[in-house]
């Protein structure tokens, strides 16, 4: 029996105990705070005939107030003392939750214990049903002890006034929480006409935070993602504790109001177990209890915890994602679930120009339209691929289209999938008022929901929400113009996605320059927008590719593209665009790991996309093309798919690699421009990894196709590319000023062999700047006469006059070009001590020490010149006694 009132009836026990033994207990929970000892002593004035003891400890603020005041302890009896069979009664205050009072739960399921329970929250799961309870909406538990205090005109004294006050003042904030009620005031009132000290409850109440808490409190503050849910601020954060931190809840409410957010969500992590501590402004506008219920745990709508086992911090995190959303966010309609824009065909159009139409994209079947847009049926591939067959490739689509089932753009997601489950057709469409398609959904957009809001955070697919990490990763700022992006684009009705490379760096856990967003829609629009928005931005849009790139003041960059799809006329021929939705627009990338997306939509900010399971090749170090022509298609996608394999560590699927020598056999490079070529191929060469990219072109058989003619020897082409990565490192650990390009480098090592005319057809080709291919060829024709003569020792001015012509890039060649030790230790020596020499005097000193203006300053310099190399002139002093002498010499000669 449940009573509620203001001032309730007491329900009677322990009145008949017996001698010999207590037959009664009180009870609050486990780790006991003030409202909850205050309800306990409170609770024992009502039945003075029964025990009240702690089952389960006592919280921080409670230690300390027993330290306080340790003469309080004395009226706890100890629960070890008491022989729980003899227990025929069992009073609970504060709490109903069996599973909250330790070892006395038993007594709680125990049919012949009496339950009575005085409990101010409202009714959960794993409450005691049976029993008398006595409850009430105020906002301390203390409230509800009071009044049946005062319902059997019973006087606290003013001590018990003044804890019954700490009680009340503790579990409503200071009066300022939602769940305040006036019977709390009531209550109040009536404690101070019986002494209650307020004085002391705000000086306790006031108490300043320990280190450890401060500590605590920095590391949540540092730690915290904001999240917008459902239109509610919520602050997410975590920290790592090792030890026990008395009343960190004191802590997580202290950040409450410093941060006024409308809830926040702290979890700590010690060993194996996780603390969930939620708090909730006063407005109640959060409800943090029914979101702790959902993990498992409990409280009141300001202040709720939880404990979560047996999981990672990350998985942890997720849990509490996972029922921020369940409970805030509102139900997706047809319209947040659509694809857009939609691939279709006008009903008048002939069988055969759909299907050519249904080519060009990564569907198997197409919306039919009238000519007012709206749904006239549906295609897909076969059908149409067998009505060919038939000979009926002139007739019109709307002949033999099937029908589309169609629903209203606001129709709840139960509706939709009612509607796709009885569907004839694997594609529903979504109609305006006017019945105009204004997007479709697939079986496919209702798995992507799924995993995005209904997986277990241990899901083999996760993480699907990457919020925390993007804020963690790269930092608050990057994060917080993400999020205004995705508002700007929520105002006018666009979707907007973080997609690519982005995305996969941010999941590998590495920094990027680049950001790229697509569209679906406008993004010149949408780059307009944020620009309204935001102060100091620039924006720079091409209308006509439908692009715009947004510069901050900071000069950080958002690129921005409408969302499109792509197909080929022919085999390596640049791709035709036109818009597509998102999906579309992921289907045309090169490999799955990059075919990846995430949502930057305020609703779902942070949510991934991964329609071609991205993220598992991710995980297992795999690049995988998407569909099967793709090499055909773009070959420069082989010397891509390259280039992630080194630069990740990752390796080519078998398909993939079949498809790729299939694509090499088929001579796709030949039909692709050396420009494109030459752009994939310079990315490779100036990897990092590029030692293992060099390798894997020679296990590709790919030095045809870079250098237009197959490779005297690829064996010891291989040998020469990594011998130049290796004189590359070597430069580099001397740390001297003129960097080098390491394209230019491998570039003169792979093209070193060719004839002279091939040369220059292949430089040609690759459209290089013509001062960098001037300056390669000069290299290259002395590149093997040189590598000749220096297998003999030379004299360090012939050797000077032999390698000063080469630039830097030539030398470094050289010295790969051949496996000679005396060649590449001169060469060596000249870079180290003569390459770009200085010389000590120049010809304004040459004329002041007597040179004649003239040719004569000339040749004296490069007398000088040669004077340093072989080591008779050291510094400008000897420089200037050895130009004396030359001049005394030349005057005294006949």
């Amino acid at each position: 029996m449940t009573v509620e009132g203001s001032m309730p009836p007491v329900p009677g026990c322990g009145e008949d105990e017996p001698h010999g033994g207590p037959r009664c207990l009180i009870a609050t929970h486990q780790q006991a705070d003030l409202d909850g000892f205050a309800s306990l002593l409170a609770a024992s004035l009502l039945h003075p005939h029964c025990l009240p003891v702690l089952p389960g400890g006592a919280g921080a603020e409670l230690r300390r107030l027993l330290a306080e005041r340790p003469h309080l302890a004395e009226r706890i009896h100890a629960l070890d003392a008491v022989e729980l069979d003899q227990v025929t009664c069992l009073v609970l205050v504060d709490c109903r939750q069996a599973e909250r009072i330790g070892p006395l739960r038993g007594l709680a399921a125990d049919e012949r214990v009496r339950v009575l329970s005085y409990d101010h929250h409202p009714a959960q799961p794993g409450d005691v049903e049976r029993g008398e309870h006595v409850s009430g909406a105020t906002g301390a538990n203390s409230t509800l002890l009071v009044e049946c205090l005062r319902a059997q005109e019973l006087e606290p004294s003013p001590e018990e006034a003044t804890l019954l006050a700490l009680g009340i003042f503790e579990d409503t904030g200071g009066l300022t929480y939602a769940g305040v009620s006036p019977r709390d005031l009531q209550a109040l009132a009536w404690l101070l006409e019986r002494g209650a000290d307020l004085v002391y409850v705000g000086r306790f109440l006031r108490q300043e935070l320990s280190a450890e808490q401060v500590q605590l409190l920095d590391r949540l503050l540092a730690n915290q993602q904001a999240l917008e849910v459902g239109g509610k601020r919520i602050l997410l954060t975590a920290a790592v504790v090792d030890q026990y931190i008395d009343e960190a809840a004191v802590v997580v409410s202290r950040m409450l109001d410093m941060e006024r957010p409308e809830a926040i969500f702290a979890l700590l992590a010690q060993g194996p177990r996780i603390s969930v501590i939620a708090r909730a402004a006063g407005d109640g506008a959060v409800p943090v209890h029914e979101i702790a219920q959902t993990l498992g745990g409990g409280g009141h709508p300001m202040a709720a915890a939880a404990t979560l086992r047996n999981v990672t911090l990350a998985e942890a995190e997720e849990q509490v994602l996972a029922a921020i959303h369940q409970r805030l966010s509102a139900p997706p309609r047809a319209e947040d679930i659509m694809a857009r824009p939609v691939h279709s065909a006008a009903a008048g159009c002939t069988v055969a120009a759909g299907l050519a139409l249904l080519g060009r994209y990564p569907h198997r079947g197409m919306p039919v339209l009238d000519e007012q847009g709206r749904p006239a049926g549906y295609v897909h591939r076969r059908l149409l691929e067998n009505a060919q067959r038939h000979g009926l490739g002139d007739r019109p689509l709307a002949d033999y289209a099937e029908p589309l089932p169609i629903i209203a753009q606001d129709s709840r997601l139960a509706a939709v999938r009612e509607v796709l489950r009885h569907s004839p057709t694997p594609m529903l469409g979504v109609v305006d008022t006017a019945g105009r398609l204004s997007g479709v959904i697939t079986p496919a957009d209702l798995r992507h929901l799924e995993l995005t809001h209904a997986l277990p955070p241990s899901h083999p697919l996760g993480p699907r929400n990457l919020a925390r990490r993007l804020r963690g990763q790269w930092g608050e700022r990057r994060t917080r113009r993400l999020r205004e992006l995705g508002q700007a684009a929520a105002e006018i009705d666009l979707r907007a996605y973080l997609v690519g490379g982005s995305v996969r760096d941010l999941l590998l856990n590495q920094s990027t320059q680049d950001l790229d967003v697509v569209v679906e829609g406008a993004a010149p629009a949408l780059a307009r927008r944020l620009q309204e928005r935001t102060p100091g931005v620039r924006v720079v849009t091409h209308a006509a590719f439908g692009t715009a790139t947004l510069i901050f003041p900071d000069g950080e960059r958002l690129d921005l593209a409408s969302s499109r799809v792509e197909h080929y006329a022919a085999p390596a021929a640049l791709p035709m665009i036109e818009l597509g939705g998102i999906h579309a627009d992921l289907w045309r990338r090169d490999f799955t790991i990059n075919a990846m997306a995430m949502d930057i939509h305020p609703a779902r900010f942070g949510d991934l996309l991964d329609p071609y399971h991205g993220l598992t090749d991710l995980r297992e170090r795999r690049i995988r093309i998407l569909h099967s022509l793709s090499f055909v298609e773009d070959p420069t996608r082989i010397l891509r798919a390259v280039r992630f394999e080194a630069r990740l560590g990752f390796c080519m699927d078998e398909q993939s690699q079949r498809l790729a020598l299939n694509a090499l056999h088929l001579g796709v490079f030949e039909q692709l421009s050396g420009a494109r070529l030459w752009r994939e191929l310079r990315y490779l060469f100036d990897l990092p990894q590029a030692a293992a990219a060099w390798e894997r072109l020679g296990r590709l058989h790919l030095w045809t196709v870079l250098r237009g003619e197959p490779a005297k020897d690829p064996t010891l082409l291989l040998a020469r590319g990594k011998r130049a990565l290796e004189m590359l490192q070597w430069y580099h650990l001397l740390f001297r000023p003129e960097a080098v390009r390491p394209w230019a480098v491998l570039l003169r090592v792979l093209l070193g062999d060719l004839a002279e005319p091939a040369l220059r057809r292949r430089l040609h080709e690759f459209q290089l700047a013509a001062r960098d291919a001037s300056v390669l060829l000069a290299d290259l024709r002395q590149l093997r006469p040189l590598a000749q003569r220096l297998r003999e020792r030379l004299e360090p001015w012939p050797r000077y006059q032999a390698l000063a012509p080469v630039s830097l890039e030539g030398l470094l060649a050289l010295m790969a070009w051949s496996d000679n030790e005396l060649l590449r230790e001169q060469v060596s020596d000249y870079i180290q001590h003569q390459y770009d020499l200085a010389l000590p005097l120049d010809g304004a000193d040459l004329l002041a020490l007597g040179v004649p203006q003239g040719p004569r300053i000339g040749e004296w310099l490069q007398w000088l010149r040669r004077a340093v190399v072989e080591g008779r002139v050291q510094d400008r002093e000897t420089a200037q006694r050895w130009i004396r002498q030359g001049l005394q010499q030349e005057t005294q000669s006949p």
